[in-house]
């Protein structure tokens, strides 16, 4: 709405101090190409007309936050009826879609999706559904062996390339890192199989240089979750 050009990542976006949205894109380099500015030169021209059209920016951004409401309508209000229902039909949904070689969801690039395997493992845990327990573990071990997993220094890559786990997409993200070191010491905790251990031992290490204590206490609180 702001650029008349398509959305992406990375989102960067210009905010007023009390977060009215004024300015944003996507992707901008370092130096002017593409046709687009330099992103040190667009900072510099953003703060000028900041600093020169205030009153033009609050009335662009509640323009724009009053349009954003229009396309997002609240919905009525209605009491909530609860059931398991959704939760079959997400493992349902899991056992059709699941690479039961490789693990994970069937294609390439192959992303780990820890919110999907915590919902088995917790499904394993509530229910005792073993299938839920055995798509996990398949492939929490499958990345565990795989190239995704940095079998240096530890710590897992964003996403493999392939469909076998083997080409990572060389960046370690930090959130990543941190959903599957819970990830991986929840299932020690199920399974104490020792590749879990170890996961969790070198993952945890990147950010606290072999913290044994850390890594002891994360696998109790495992242990006291499940």
């Amino acid at each position: 709405m702001l650029t008349q050009r398509n959305g992406g990542w990375p989102l960067t976006m210009f905010l007023t101090a009390d977060q009215l949205p004024f300015f944003g894109g996507t992707y901008f380099p370092d130096q002017p190409k593409y046709g687009m500015p330099g992103f040190a030169d667009l900072l510099k021209r953003v703060r000028e007309f900041y600093d020169q059209h205030p009153d033009d920016i609050r009335a662009q951004g509640e323009q724009l936050t009053q349009a954003l409401a229009r396309t997002t309508p609240r919905p009525e209000s209605h009491p909530s009826q609860f059931s398991r229902a959704p939760l079959d039909d997400a493992e349902a949904y899991f056992a059709s879609a699941f690479d039961r070689d490789r693990g994970g969801l069937t294609g390439a690039p192959k992303f780990p999706h820890p919110d999907s395997l915590e919902l088995l493992l917790r499904r394993f845990a509530a229910a005792g559904d073993r299938e839920s327990l055995d798509l996990a573990t398949l492939t929490l071990r499958k990345m565990a062996h795989g190239g995704i997993y940095d079998q240096v220094g530890g710590g897992f890559a964003r996403y493999s390339v392939d469909a076998d786990w083997a080409i990572p997409h060389f960046e370690k993200m930090l959130y990543d890192n941190a959903w599957l070191l819970r990830l991986y010491a929840d299932a020690w905790a199920i399974t104490r199989n020792p590749l879990f251990e170890r996961v969790c031992d070198e993952t945890a290490a990147l950010g606290h240089a072999g913290d044994a204590v850390a890594r002891r206490r994360l696998l109790l609180v495992a242990r006291c979750r499940l």
